[in-house]
């Protein structure tokens, strides 16, 4: 490993440092549990949002792709910079 990248050695004091900021640090939340109520009301929003997602691919598989026009003047992402310009070219 080239020198510049290799892992610098630091004092003692700043190890126990980091050790007691880490110690420091505020505890996770313990995981939600669920009643069965709640268990049954992810369910079902699990399956619209299966259902969801099943209609979008349906809906994108009807989708007509789009024709590129090559009479068009200007190539595609042409930016303009003012209103008056915009009705000069593109009118």
């Amino acid at each position: 490993m080239p020198p510049h990248r290799s892992k610098k050695m630091k004092c003692i004091g700043h190890i126990e440092e980091a050790a007691e900021v880490s110690k420091a640090r505020k505890p996770r939340q313990p995981k939600k549990v669920l009643t069965e109520e709640e268990k049954e009301d992810a369910d079902i929003e699990k399956e619209l949002r299966r259902i969801a997602r099943e209609c979008k691919k349906e809906w994108e598989a009807t989708l007509v792709p789009w024709v590129v026009n090559s009479d068009f003047r200007f190539p595609i992402g042409t930016m303009v910079t003012g209103e008056c310009l915009i009705y000069c070219l593109f009118s």
